[in-house]
């Protein structure tokens, strides 16, 4: 199959093979992609379909299918197909596309085609909803007006049927007995008070199967997770922290739960708690998934810890929470941490929302507790929400909260009315209050230059961390490369030593891209070059003292003046400068603008028009999946 370029968009137009030529006009409009349409030719010609009608809505629905993944959406509804697959497609000013005049099946007789073409499965109850009981030589799977492929289907009946039966179990219970009576009460006597949530939340983690600690930043998360597990160490001293797993979905994120974890450490009162040593890794290198092989641990070769803990679940993919669950032991605790209004995986699903909402009172805006959410929810009284924030201000607090919650006046009241002295918002079409933006992070970027220029390794570091730029997009106006030009030639104007064209420089700041085992540097790791009287080298704030490497040990970084929203998941900054596209752009979401309001722990501006505030606020993320419906057994 080759490939012709479109001169009025900017994918390429895949040519479409004979056998599923019936996928040319939606091809020819961006719906499909090469890797949908080589898929549905693909099973076409195993499959032996011959081009009657039957085959043509087949053929369609398995292209679909594929598009909908690529979207992140686990599931296409077949009633709403074409809104699910072209709400992301923009021509090239930035502007929502008109939806093109397709050939599209009346829904209902789409699915009645499908339900009796020999390649589909189709769910009709509970029983046949379970993973083990699809047809896997069939590649569709239909459950009510919802359209899978097969392996997806496979992944979120996992899911389900594993949370329902850890949720469900008889002999939920504490594993030992406390060696100095309630260890919650001695471990909370020896800190500030916890919140009722916060204690609500270590017992609900310490007598469940499947417990799950959600709540947005700053709100106590990694504090509740420390006393789980020293209590859970207490009670049964010969458990160890060999026994216990902590993971989370990306190197940076294991990397900040071990940090904040040994912090905690210092609180701890009983010495057979070891946190101290603690070591979170990747859920991958947990389930020892390499490349090519399978993994390590699954069903069949369970992994040996008696408590899983997972941190940034928000993050996780569908198909990693299948193979986690399914290699976790019978009898092991696993418990999910997270913030389900972050951004969610890149990959297809939102597992943590789908969770918590499943557990979640229709119309009932009380936070989760023990004793609060759906009575018909397995999940019920295993999750706990944390609402009472600790890392920011009140005035970042108040935006978060109003964006979070989708109350768009209130948040551009919060900017806009100069009540909140932290907040602020700054139209990029305004000239001189764009420019004074631009000088600000350029004089906090000239500050890091001058220590680094020092080799002042602890101050440059500390300084890294009190202005950022996070931007939505990476290129276009007010992007990410946008914003990296611009501070580099506001630099060079300020400063004569400043060569915007030189790759490395004292003061440049970089962030890793990749996985790097050989030193210790992992994807999204961030440092600071710094003179030494060795050369340059690049310093990495880690816990203990900073990891110091030379610049030519580094294999792929980039410059770190600005970051993406997606890559800033779970940073903290002093001040947050959030840039939004100057058009109308799909990427601009409710859960995007909400991260990166989130890492600012004093004050926050937002470069943006106020109709793409408004954009971001009103439009949640829309991802089609079955989970939540069928943890509460809705379909």
């Amino acid at each position: 199959m080759t490939a012709i370029t479109d001169p009025t968009r900017r994918w390429y137009r895949p040519r479409v093979a004979d056998n599923v030529a019936s996928l040319e006009p939606f091809a020819r409009a961006g719906v499909v992609d090469s890797t949908d349409v080589h898929l549905a030719s693909a099973i076409a010609r195993l499959g032996g379909l011959e081009g009657n009608p039957d085959d043509i809505a087949f053929v369609l629905a398995v292209a679909s299918a594929s598009a909908g993944l690529r979207r992140s959406h686990v599931c296409l509804d077949l009633g709403h197909a074409s809104r699910q697959l072209l709400d992301t497609e923009r021509d090239l000013t930035g502007r929502q596309s008109e939806p093109p005049e397709l050939p599209w099946p009346d829904p209902a007789t789409w699915r009645a085609t499908l339900e009796r073409h020999r390649l589909v499965s189709v769910v009709t109850d509970e029983h046949s909803a379970r993973s083990a009981a699809v047809d896997t030589t069939r590649p569709l799977v239909i459950h009510g007006n919802l359209l899978c492929l097969h392996r997806v289907w496979r992944d979120e009946a996992l899911v389900r049927d594993k949370l329902v039966a850890r949720a469900t179990a008889s002999d939920d219970g504490a594993v030992g007995e406390p060696a100095h009576g309630d260890p919650f009460e001695e471990l909370f006597s020896h800190t500030s008070a916890p919140t009722p949530s916060q204690r609500a939340a270590c017992v609900v983690a310490r007598s469940s199967r499947i417990s799950v600690i959600a709540g947005g930043p700053g709100t106590g998360k990694t504090w509740t997770i420390a006393r789980v597990l020293a209590a859970a160490v207490d009670a049964d001293p010969t458990l160890g922290m060999h026994r216990i797993a902590l993971c989370a979905p990306t190197g940076k994120a294991a990397a900040r739960m071990t940090e904040s974890l040994r912090a905690a450490a210092a609180e701890m009162p009983f010495d057979a708690v070891d946190l101290g040593r603690v070591s979170a890794s990747t859920v991958h290198s947990l389930l020892g998934i390499r490349p090519g092989r399978p993994p390590r641990h699954d069903a069949g070769s369970p992994l040996p810890h008696k408590i899983v803990v997972v941190d940034e679940t928000s993050m996780l993919a569908l198909a990693d929470m299948a193979r986690l669950l399914d290699a976790l032991r019978s009898d092991a605790r696993l418990v999910l941490v997270g913030d389900p209004d972050q951004l969610a995986s890149v990959d297809a699903g939102t597992v943590l929302g789908d969770i918590v909402d499943s557990a979640r009172t229709d119309g009932d805006p009380t936070p989760l507790s023990p004793s609060s959410g759906d009575p018909s929810s397995p999940l019920k009284g295993r999750i706990v929400e944390l609402t009472r924030g600790h890392r920011f201000n009140a005035d970042v607090g108040a935006l978060a909260d109003a964006i979070r919650h989708g109350h768009t006046d209130a948040a551009i009241a919060l900017l806009t009315t100069g009540s909140s002295p932290s907040l602020r918002l700054v139209d990029p079409a305004a000239v001189a209050d764009l420019a004074t933006v631009t000088d600000s992070v350029a004089g906090a970027a000239a500050k890091i230059i001058e220590y680094a220029r020092a080799g002042d390794v602890q101050p440059v570091l500390a300084a890294a961390l009190e202005v950022k730029v996070l931007t939505a997009t990476r290129q276009g106006p007010m992007g990410f490369e946008d914003w990296t030009r611009r501070i580099e030639q506001r630099l060079a104007r300020q400063d004569a030593r400043h060569d915007p064209h030189e790759k490395w420089y004292a003061g440049r700041p970089v962030l890793s891209t990749v996985n790097d085992y050989v030193n210790g540097i992992r994807n999204g790791d961030a440092g600071v070059t710094v003179a030494s009287p060795n050369g340059l080298q690049v310093a990495f704030a880690q816990s203990g003292s900073p990891r110091v490497l030379a610049t030519s040990q580094l294999r792929s970084v980039e410059t770190w003046w600005a970051m993406t929203i997606h890559k800033s998941q779970g940073s903290e900054f002093d001040h947050v400068i959030v840039t939004l596209p100057t058009r109308p752009s799909p990427i601009l979401t409710r859960e995007l603008l909400y991260t990166a309001v989130t890492r600012a722990r004093s004050s926050v501006t937002i470069v943006a028009d106020l109709d793409r505030v408004r954009e971001a606020i009103e439009r949640p993320i829309q991802r089609t999946s079955g989970l939540r419906e069928r943890l509460r057994g809705t379909i």
